[in-house]
Order: C-alpha cells, then structure tokens, then sequence
C-alpha cells in the first residue's frame, strides 16, 4: 500500500511542477501589465490545486502557506484588492517561497523560513493592498470670513439636545435589530454534506475535505450516523456518514465550493447562510404614539436537506434566505456542457519503448522493400503498411511533444531579476512559442537558455548611459524564437547591445592561455571562444558573471543532446545565439546517396533538384572552392568526398558526378557534390550521442533494409565555412 501511496504523490509532485509553471507563467504576465480575469483565475487555480493535494498527503507547512497565498489571490480574484504591481511583487516573492516549500516537500531542500513573508501576506489581507495605496489627502483648511469671522468650534452632545416639541431621542442600538444580510459582519455558513457510495470507491476521503474546511476556520457540528449498519453488513467502500459544519461568514463561497471539486458527482453538497434567530430579537419600544409595523411573516423551515439526521435542528441553515445568500445546492464538481477532457500520465520510457519498437518496425518495412519485387509488395500491401508505420510514429511523437513555451515561461521573471540587479532597462520579445519540442529536450535546454539570458544581458546589452549616446534607446531589447525545420529546431537568443568585442576576446583568451599569441583565427572563430572553458570578459566576479562557466555549459549541453552552437555578432548591432537541436528518434524521408562505395542518407526535406553538371558547368574559384553555373546564377559547391576525407575515383570528373541542390539556414542555396543516388526511403534517425559522439556535419546514423548502416548527413553543418567544420570533424 506505500508504494502505491508513493506513486500517487510522485504524480502529485508532478502535477505541483505543472501548477508552479503555470502560476510564474501568469505572475510574470500580471507583473508585465496583463490583469484579465483569465491570468488572475489561472493562478489561482495552480495555487489551489497545490494546497489540495498538499493536505491530502499530510505537507502541512506547503498547506499552510499555500492557503494563505490562496486567500490572497482569490481577494484580487474578487476584485477586492488591486493587483497593483506593489501587491503583483509580493505574490512574486510568495511564489518563490512556494516553490521552496513544494522543494521541501519532496526531501531536495529544506523547509523555508516563510514567517516574514506569510506576515507580507496577511499585511495585504487586512489593508486591502496597502502596498500600492496612496496616503489619505489632508482635510481642505478651511477658508477665512470675508468679513473677519473666526470659526468657533462648538462640541455639542446631539443626545443632550431637547426637541422643540419636548420629546426626548431614545438611544437604540442597530445590532440589536435583525440588519440586512450585508451590514457588519456575514452570518456564518452552514455546509452539510455527505458522500455517495462512488466517493469511496474511486479513492476520496471526505476526512481530507473536512480538514481543508477547518483549515478556513470551519468547526463540525454534527455528525449523521443514523445510516450506519450494523457491522455484519457494512460495506468498506461505502461512506455512512455525514457532516455539519460551520464556517465563517467572512469566507467567500466559492472557497468553500473549491473544497469539494473532487467530490463523487453523485454526493449531497448544501451551502448556506445562518439564517437570523427571529425568537431572539429583543423587544422595541417606539417613541411615538404611532402604532407599530406589522411583524413580517415568518416563513417556515423546508425539511432538512439529509432525512436521516437525527437533530433536524442542526440544519435550520436551509431556510429560505435572500437571494444573494441563497444556498448552493450542487452536484461535485459541477456538470458542464462539455464532456471534460480525458487524461492519464504515461512514464516517458515507456513511450520511447514504443518509439523504439515503431522504428523498428519501419527496419523491418525496408527489409521487405529491398528482397520484394514491385509486384509482390503491391501484393502484400507494403504501401499501406508503410503509411500506416509513419502515422503511429507520429503519433507517438506528438505524445511526447509539448510547446516549447514551458521552457520560454520563466525567462520573463528572470529578466525581470536581472534588470533590477544589474540597473539595465532590458524588453522582451518572443516568438515560435508554439513550436513543439521533445519534452526530454524542454527538460535539458533550461540551463543553457538561462546561461544565455544573463550573459545577453550581462555583456551584451549596454547601460543606458552608453545606449543613449550611441543613438539607441535606453531600453535593450532580447528576442527569443523558436522554430522546426526538417529534423532540426532552432531555438535563438538576440540582443541588440554592443555586439562581441573581438579583440578584447582574443585578448583575453590568449592571457588565459585558451589560445597562443601569435595563433591566426577568424571571426567566427573567435566568437566560439566565449565558449572555451573557464573563458570570461568580465573584470570582477558577480552574481551573473565573472567565473567563465556559463557560455561552456551551454555548449557542452547541447552539444551532449547532439546539437551545436552558432554565435553570430555585428559590432554596435548586436549578438545572436542558436541552439541547433536534432530530434533525438525520428523518421523522415531520405535520399540515399553514395560517396565512394559508402552509402550516407540526406534528407529530403533539404533537397530542391539535383543537376548533372554539363562540362564546363562547374568552374573553380580558388584552390578549393567551385561554383555551378544554374540558370544564369552561381551557386558554390562542396565535394563531400573531400569534406568527409574519402578517396575519390582517380580522373573522376564533375560531369560524371551528381550535384544536390539543398537549402539551408545559413547559406541559402547550396550544391553537395556525390557520386550517385541509390534510392528514397524512410529512415529511422539514431542518435549518435547515445552511441557514439556528436560528429560535425552528420545529424545520426540509420539501419538500412539490407542490415547495413548508413549515415545521415546535417545538411547545415556540411555547408558551414570550412574552417569550422574541419574542425567540428577533428573534434
């Protein structure tokens, strides 16, 4: 029963991740202006379902805490305070402790000290928002007598003064009278409820709803036990019982209806004001010789909502009351219109168990397409089969697929730290955030996106002094896209700061010691040295910067999912940094070429036409590099025979080769050069960094139909400089 206990709260501590994404998500939106009522209920919602499922496993610290930030939330929920952006950055700061207490709850970090921040709070609980609120404006003085009066202030007792008719004012006191449901304080509720047979057996526990009502300052005050049978015939998954409670009048209704949310359908939940004790009233006696109004008729009380309770007088709450007071009287949860959605959470190996054996699958499809002829595979169906393989494999896919926001979420509340520490005035932009990434991916792209964040605004982007006097404005910008091309994503962080400083970096580097002084290197040679371990530009150590750690761990992260880096700098511009992020298992469509007896597979979705050169059509620009002449343009050309150092064929001629035309990020249209095309077919990507090692300019490995491997060409990193590639491939 543990474990099953223990796999039940894993799935709580997850869905608390979820919750705490959601909730930065909708406070970093409400700090940047956006208050709909939308944002504000979603945060509510994450905070909430927290504080639920915190008391359900007994994480009293996280409960309590969470239910106090809860209740400020639902006032600004209510429109009763503000969220002004005082009161906006205390809820900023509880949410940090409420990821500390969710840390504590499951043993990676200790329980936080939250009494100052509980007392912040409350502060704004009975201030109604004081954080923002403006003094109260002095009384007007008042205006001298044209005429040279000075104003006397004369205290006059208005129960001493006589009426001229010689009746004396009898003093009464309102709160003895029956008031209106509205004036002073609410009549407190009475909640009386009791489960069906169905919240047993799927797994509630109304003791767990009795304690979240106490935790509102709720008090039992009787318990149904005229339904229990005699213990030969009781049931263990039926409930007996039911519950009175008292509550407070100050709690909002809807507080209360949220404790029952995971309550059977087909549970009894009533809600109701105290109704005014009418026998209690003290008796009035009337000033004037007028005789008194009518007693208003007094309606009787229904019959109790529960026929078994046997102190019907316990349940006087559900007397007919004014119709803002009017009880609640629900189903748990309440139906809608629309049938809920259905979920269930899946371990992610065993999606990629499945994943795994779909690849297989299509190994086997191009088993059969290689030792079947024409005929025969039409006469087995092996199309259909083909098809209906790819439509799995992308269903699947999409199951692991989850938008890339989730990663993008916490940058703004991480801007937002950083411009206060640092003084800069920094925006942002963001793009793609739709784009749907590998959750594994998500999981392992957030340390390098926050390594890149702080270094665009530690380094890139100027104080505002020098923006200003270099004609910018005194706020920075940083743009965060995301987009899917082919089996690539790519995620970019910009800047439109100063730009990298080349020779302050080669400086640096070569004090270091990373690089020899006399060492001759490009630009974009030594924009990647900002990458270098231990590699740092910044004069004193800080809380951002100054250790040489961060711009290497983004590298060798993304390098360790099988991607690569791509820095990009205009000096006085700005810098631009790409993570370059394969699919970890796909399968795409692919030409597969031949270079020099070997068999290598580049993906279609590059590929724009192939050529066979005409003699003279390809002409030599340097010692190294060609151009193909295509309808009256010139495109450069790459041997990838050369490139991946393989013998070519002695005499071996341009027109007796082939010329692919692919299109690519960085350089447009672009010619690889090979010796043949063998055939198109799908393939199943395997990664070569759960294998082997991430190698430049090969994006993974496939299995073919005869048994044999072949590579799959990155078509981006073939047509990068040569320079760079050389040395990804010595890598």
């Amino acid at each position: 029963m543990s474990d099953e206990l223990d796999d039940i709260q894993a799935i709580f501590f997850e869905e608390c991740t979820e919750g705490l994404a959601t909730a930065e998500a909708g406070l970093s939106a409400m700090d940047a202006g956006d208050v709909s009522p939308g944002t504000i209920a979603g945060v509510f919602r994450a905070v909430h379902s927290i504080k639920g499922g915190a008391g359900a496993f007994g994480h009293t610290a996280l409960t309590a805490f969470a239910h106090r930030f809860e209740n400020l939330m639902d006032e600004v929920r209510a429109d009763r305070i503000k969220p002004t952006p005082g009161v906006t950055r205390v809820m900023l700061a509880a949410f940090d402790v409420l990821s500390d207490h969710v840390a504590a709850a499951q043993g990676t970090a200790p329980v936080p000290a939250d009494a100052q921040m509980l007392d912040a709070l409350e502060a704004i609980l009975k201030a109604g928002g004081a954080p923002d609120a403006a003094p109260a404006p002095a009384p007007p003085e008042p205006e001298p007598d044209p005429f040279g009066f000075e104003p006397v202030a004369v205290a006059i007792d208005p129960l001493e003064e006589l009426d001229p008719f010689g009746f004396e004012p009898v003093g009464v006191a309102l709160e003895e009278l029956d008031a209106s449901p509205d004036a002073g304080e609410p009549r407190p509720w009475t909640v009386t409820f009791v489960p069906s047979d169905a919240a047993l057996a799927h797994g509630g526990e109304p003791v767990l709803i009795v304690r979240e009502l106490e935790l509102l300052g709720g008090e039992v005050t009787a318990v149904d036990l005229s339904g229990l049978p005699p213990l030969r015939d009781l049931e263990p998954e039926h409930c007996y019982f039911g519950w009175t409670l008292s509550v407070p009048g100050s709690v909002e209704e809807s507080a209360i209806s949220d404790c029952f949310d995971f309550l059977a359908p087909s549970s009894i939940v009533e809600i109701a004001r105290e109704a005014a004790p009418v026998a209690d009233l003290p008796p009035v006696e009337w000033a004037t010789a007028a005789p008194p109004p009518p007693e208003p008729p007094v309606a009787p009380p229904p019959p109790p909502a529960v026929a078994t309770t046997p102190e019907p007088q316990a349940l006087v709450a559900a007397a007919p009351v004014p119709v803002a007071d009017a009880p609640a009287l629900r189903a748990a949860p309440a139906a809608s219109a629309e049938p809920a959605a259905q979920t269930i959470r899946v371990d992610l190996v065993k999606l990629d168990m499945l994943l795994n054996l779909v690849g297989e699958l299509v190994i086997r499809g191009s088993i059969l397409a290689d030792r079947l002829s024409p005929k025969d595979q039409e006469r087995v169906e092996l199309p259909q089969l083909s098809r209906l393989t790819r439509e799995i494999q992308d269903t699947v896919m999409s199951l692991r697929a989850q938008p890339i926001k989730q990663a993008f979420s916490r940058v703004p509340r991480m801007l937002r730290d950083l411009s206060v520490e640092t003084g800069k005035q920094v925006v942002l932009e963001t793009s793609g955030e739709t784009t749907e990434v590998d959750k594994g991916v998500i999981e392992k792209i957030g340390d390098p996106l926050t390594h890149m964040i702080r270094n665009a605004v530690d380094h890139g982007i100027e104080s505002v002094d020098r923006r200003l006097a270099a004609g910018k404005p005194a706020e920075g910008t940083i743009r965060l896209s995301a987009e899917q091309k082919g089996a690539r994503i790519f995620v970019r962080v910009s800047d439109d700061g100063g730009g990298i400083d080349r020779a302050r970096v080669r400086g640096k580097a070569v004090e270091k010691g990373i690089i020899p002084a006399d060492a001759v290197l490009t630009d974009e040679e030594i924009d990647q040295l900002i990458c270098a371990p231990g590699f740092s530009t910044a004069e004193t150590i800080s809380n951002i910067s100054g250790r040489g750690v961060g711009m290497d761990v983004v590298r060798s992260n993304v390098e360790a999912l099988g991607g690569r880096v791509e820095i990009s700098s205009v000096p006085g511009k700005g810098t631009t940094f790409t993570m370059v992020l394969p699919l970890t298992l796909a399968i795409l469509e692919g030409m597969i070429v031949r270079l020099s007896g070997q068999r290598f597979v580049l993906p279609l979705a590059n590929v724009i036409e192939t050529v066979q050169p005409e003699p003279g059509q390809v002409k030599p620009t340097t010692t190294t590099g060609e151009v193909i002449e295509l309808r009256g343009s010139y495109l450069p050309v790459r041997r990838l025979n050369d490139t991946f150092g393989l013998p070519a064929n002695d005499g071996q001629r341009p027109e007796d080769s082939l010329v692919i035309i692919v299109e690519s990020e960085s350089a447009g249209h672009v010619g690889l050069m090979v010796d043949t095309i063998d055939d198109r077919r799908e393939v199943v990507i395997k990664s070569l960094d759960q294998n082997l090692y991430p190698i430049r300019g090969l994006g993974g490995a496939t299995i073919l139909g005869d048994g044999s491997i072949a590579l799959i060409l990155d078509i981006e990193a073939l047509v990068a400089p040569a320079s760079r590639l050389q040395k990804g491939l010595a890598a």
